[in-house]
């Protein structure tokens, strides 16, 4: 399972102060990185509070829609929903389809305030080819006054669909269907505001097969450690692993391969903005996303090559970073069940987390606020491709492969896995909530790896996390 020691790994390395001196300034980049992320300016904590009202708002109004706009006890309509959209308007009054969202759920939950909020909309500057006059008529039309024609319903709803108001125009287009007594109409827009509800259950019960089937796994692996049948083995197999027996000169190398990866991460996050003007003006949501595919991979191509030309000064290959010649699928399978195992311990620390920080605002994952509005197939696609399938790839072969490598030699599996395991987790965007479940994730990829000896496990283990997710969220995303 493991390599044998190569080199003299007794003979004193002559880069020990340089590998302590890049040691060091790798993690305060990390750290700095991670309190910037953790200690927002009060801009950044308003934009990250309002983009989490607005997806928060959007599923509690899918899920008060599913249950017929009664979701307190004894069947009253539900005010929070109301009033939470009240709060992400306040955040920025000129956004006109955060009031039009207000107005649709107001007058779906029978609420008389949809008039005012009207009335609001008409005082303002018009949008969609419609004036400010004539879009407070035209809501005035589609939920009060008499029941227009059928032809005069078709015009309405083509009218607000000029909105763009994502899911919420399939609201407006119900209640304007069945007030023109067009059932059959009203029927198609419930069911695809819905559409969402039926993707979802099928996920769920197989997250949830997998939390259980991941829970027994635990139980077992502790049952065996409790009765030292297994302590013995992990102990020998985390010290004894690949990364742990390579000589310290060529884990310098693997570690280098991670610093030059870091330094090219931070650059396209300083450039990265710099550069949108030149994809148009304003550029479009697939010209964003693809750059976006083709700068992840710029950055994983410099370390990459890098690490190539060391290669032949020290006689290195692939192996090193973790891709060695064996049967993939059993390395996949163990990917899957070591995701499965660490299902439920992901879940709990991120609901504890949840609770400790109640009152940060921390920020949802990007994709999490993009996909919960977003349409577009194309630019679904490019965000599958990334999240799913280059992310796990490239993190994967420079955290475990070139992070864990590095400094497992050093500092030995244990502290390795916490070091990579938290430097994984401040590279993320969704702090402070959502550190423990992605220290625990890093820490189970990390374990993997050193146990496994082969990266293509910790990549299956994160293309199966992110795509879980993924697909959960398209699920609730569903228009």
């Amino acid at each position: 399972m493991a390599l044998e020691p190569e080199g003299a790994s007794s003979a004193p390395p002559r880069s020990s102060f340089w590998w302590r001196g890049a040691l060091g300034a790798a993690l305060l980049a990390l750290l700095v990185t991670g309190v910037h992320r953790t200690t927002r300016s009060p801009e950044e904590t308003r934009s990250a509070a309002a983009a989490r009202a607005e997806v928060e708002a959007l599923w509690a109004a899918k899920a008060a829609h599913l249950s017929g706009w009664r979701t307190e006890p004894g069947g009253r309509p539900s005010g929070g929903l109301v009033l939470s959209l009240r709060r992400l308007v306040a955040l920025d009054p000129k956004d006109r389809n955060r009031q039009r969202a207000l107005l649709i759920v107001q007058a779906a939950l029978g609420d008389a305030g949809w008039r005012s909020t009207a009335d609001g909309l008409g005082s303002a500057a018009g949008a969609a080819g419609i004036d400010a006059r004539g879009e407070r008529a035209l809501w005035i039309e589609a939920f009060g006054g008499p029941p227009p024609s059928a032809e005069r319903a078709r015009e309405i709803v083509a009218s607000l669909e000029r909105m763009r108001l994502g899911w919420y125009r399939l609201v407006a287009r119900e209640i304007v269907y069945t007030r023109a007594s067009m059932g059959a109409e009203a029927r198609d827009a419930r069911q695809l505001a819905t559409r969402w509800f039926w993707r979802l259950m099928p996920l769920a019960a197989l997250m949830l097969g997998a939390a259980v089937w991941g829970m027994g796994l635990l139980a077992l692996a502790l049952f065996a450690m409790a009765t030292k049948r297994l302590r013995p083995s992990l102990r020998w197999m985390l010290t004894n692993s690949a990364p742990g027996r390579l000589d310290r000169r060529r884990a310098d190398v693997l570690y280098a391969t991670f610093l030059i990866y870091l330094l090219a991460f931070l650059t396209a996050k300083l450039v990265g903005p710099l550069a949108l003007p030149l994809l148009g003006d304003p550029p479009s949501v697939r010209a964003q996303h693809a750059a976006s595919v083709t700068l992840m991979v710029l950055v994983t191509v410099a370390p990459l090559l890098a690490y190539r030309r060391f290669c032949r000064q020290h006689g290195m290959g692939a192996e090193h970073l973790g891709l060695r010649k064996r049967p993939w699928l059993p390395e996949a399978l163990w990917g899957v069940a070591a995701y499965c195992a660490t299902l439920p311990l992901v879940i709990g620390a991120t609901l504890l987390s949840a609770w400790v920080f109640d009152e940060q605002a921390s920020p949802l994952h990007p994709i999490v606020t993009e996909m919960a509005v977003l349409a577009d197939p194309i630019v679904m696609l490019l965000l599958a491709f990334q999240a799913v399938v280059l992310a796990p790839i490239v993190e994967e072969l420079m955290f475990r492969g070139a992070f864990f490598g590095g400094v497992a030699p050093r500092i030995g599996a244990i502290g390795a896995i916490i070091v990579t395991s938290a430097a994984f987790a401040l590279m993320h965007p969704q702090l402070p909530v959502g550190f423990a479940g992605l220290f625990l994730l890093g820490a189970s990829m990390c374990g993997l790896y050193a146990v496994r000896g082969s990266i293509v496990g910790p990549i299956v283990f994160h293309g199966v996390n992110n795509g879980v997710a993924f697909l959960l969220l398209w699920a609730l995303s569903a228009t």
